[in-house]
């Protein structure tokens, strides 16, 4: 005798399938300071076409996170209007050091210093999915309408982060964030996502490392 498939207990035992990433920080502290009442930071991604760019996306939750833990932040988007067309991915400096080169320009620093930027942080990397396995067959029949498989894949996000004092026009922090999770699709009948939210788990470790190194606190580093 045949007997009917349990879904709800099956769905269940997918569910016991967690999702989760691990992060890794390093930090480098070039020199200790606290950021003043009036200073500004600007959380800026490396540019370069469409060849090779910081997710926008990430850039954009370091900010907004670095900003909510009380730091006077300028958003990319914000700065590279005000700077038009110098942040442009067809001409933005690929390397800090000719960010640096071109914020000196005295135009540019004119726009710089009437918004009271004293820091610079760059963000360097990218979140890519390296390994991906299994699959999720879907089917149509008549009074039928279902999906039956397993796909699995891991993403790894691997960002650099230099802190730079654009008024000394000096590197005072180095911060190195890995993040790694996999993420599962398991269908049976209906297919649900579990997934690893690295990039996000990424973007608040760099953020929590940026804010507590300019309140002058020592930031924790999770293995």
């Amino acid at each position: 005798m045949i007997r009917p498939l349990n879904i709800p207990l099956l769905t269940g035992l997918c569910l016991t399938i967690v999702a989760c990433s691990t992060v890794r920080i390093e930090e480098n502290r070039l020199e200790t300071t606290v950021l003043g009442n009036t200073e500004t930071i600007a959380v800026l991604g490396r540019r370069h076409a469409s060849s090779y760019n910081t997710e926008y996306d990430l850039v954009s939750c370091v900010a907004n996170d670095v900003g909510r833990h009380g730091a006077r932040v300028i958003a990319e988007d914000e700065l590279s209007d005000m700077l038009y067309p110098w942040l442009e991915p067809r001409i933005a400096p690929i390397k800090i050091e000719a960010m640096l080169y071109m914020m000196n320009r005295p135009k540019v620093r004119e726009q710089l210093e009437a918004m009271n930027l004293r820091y610079v942080v760059w963000v360097d990397g990218s979140t890519e999915t390296t390994n991906q396995s299994g699959s999720v067959s879907c089917a149509i029949a008549p009074g039928f309408v279902g999906c039956y498989g397993m796909g699995i894949w891991t993403n790894e996000s691997d960002y650099d982060v230099s802190i730079w004092d654009i008024q000394e026009m000096r590197e005072i922090n180095q911060i190195t964030v890995n993040a790694e999770g996999t993420s599962y699709l398991p269908a049976i009948v209906v297919p649900i996502p579990l997934i690893a939210r690295v990039q996000a788990s990424a973007c608040a470790g760099i953020a929590k490392q940026v804010s507590t190194y300019f309140r002058g606190e020592t930031g924790e580093t999770p293995n």
